[in-house]
């Protein structure tokens, strides 16, 4: 293996390995030697590549970060109506949270100590930028009620499935995290949507009991 492919095959165990324990202790708890453990490296080669704890948390942050962004411009990509992308993008983030160790840690590490300044980085930000813009589009074209405050509702649908995350993984290990997201919508729906167009839009959380396509065109 080339030097730098094997650098950066290194640099990427030590990201998943700092990911895991994370995940499994919380940043106060993690300490470099266990880091160094888990990844299979020396502290040697951990300092080589991150020079301080809060410099692997920030990676693990940033790597969930391109996660997050890659859902909603495959969702973008895929020509959905905006009402509908809502929905597809909650549910590849669902998916994304419950597959991937990286994220689970990412959100244990934003959720925690407010000193570790990552709030620039988090990826709700982005998501709450998105969503504002599928909101109003969806209000410019009617399936939304058009007085309805965009970026109030874009925090609202962010937060709500946050708090609906974080209730699942509290009470059941996230077991029933989809589930629990398709009742969030299924209450959010008639409260935004036209009346006269319910019918047609209240199918969209059934999007949840297939999320391997939630996310694609």
């Amino acid at each position: 293996m080339p030097q730098q492919a094997r650098a950066q095959a290194t640099r990427q165990s030590i990201v998943e390995g700092a990911a895991k324990v994370f995940l499994d202790v919380g940043y106060a708890r993690t300490t470099i030697t266990q880091v160094a453990a888990v990844s299979g490296v020396t502290k040697g080669a951990l300092y080589f590549h991150f020079d301080s704890k809060q410099a692997l948390a920030r990676e693990v942050i940033e790597e969930n970060l391109s996660a997050t962004t890659a859902i909603g411009m495959r969702v973008l990509a895929g020509g959905h109506p905006p009402l509908e992308s809502l929905v597809r993008i909650s549910v590849g983030v669902a998916t994304e949270l419950l597959e991937d160790p990286m994220t689970r840690a990412a959100v244990r590490l934003s959720m925690e100590d407010s000193d570790l300044q990552f709030r620039e980085d988090v990826p709700y930000l982005q998501w709450i930028t998105t969503c504002e813009s599928l909101v109003q589009q969806s209000i410019d074209e009617g399936s939304v009620v058009g007085d309805v405050d965009a970026p109030a509702l874009a925090r609202f649908l962010v937060s709500a499935h946050t708090g609906v995350d974080t209730v699942s993984g509290i009470v059941a290990d996230r077991e029933d995290l989809l589930q629990r997201l398709e009742e969030m919508w299924h209450m959010i729906l008639p409260g935004i949507v036209p009346a006269e167009q319910l019918d047609q839009h209240r199918g969209l959380p059934a999007l949840f009991r297939q999320p391997e396509v939630g996310t694609q065109s």
